[in-house]
């Protein structure tokens, strides 16, 4: 039986790159549904933000139905977040 690693609390990354301020925040969510609303609340939480880029997984990393991410426009973005969500 394959296993995953499932964060047991919710973590908050900040790092600043060539003056910008990056804020990666992580939540085990109970499916897709929960998860889009994990997203929600923290587009909430940072209105001002000029991009959020999203990337869950709502099930088995393997199984892309269970997959999902958004560059927000940002396709530089978009191969960083699917390698970090990525059992790899």
């Amino acid at each position: 039986m394959e296993s995953w690693l499932i964060p047991a609390a919710p973590v908050t990354v900040v790092e600043e790159i060539k003056k910008s301020r990056f804020i990666t925040l992580l939540a085990h969510t109970d499916g897709v549904e929960a998860a889009k609303a994990f997203v929600e609340s923290v587009r909430a939480e940072h209105p001002d933000a000029r991009h959020h880029c999203v990337a869950w997984v709502a099930g088995a990393p393997d199984d892309s139905q269970q997959l999902g991410f958004s560059d927000d426009g940002e396709p530089a973005k978009r191969e960083r977040q699917v390698n970090r969500c990525s059992p790899n």
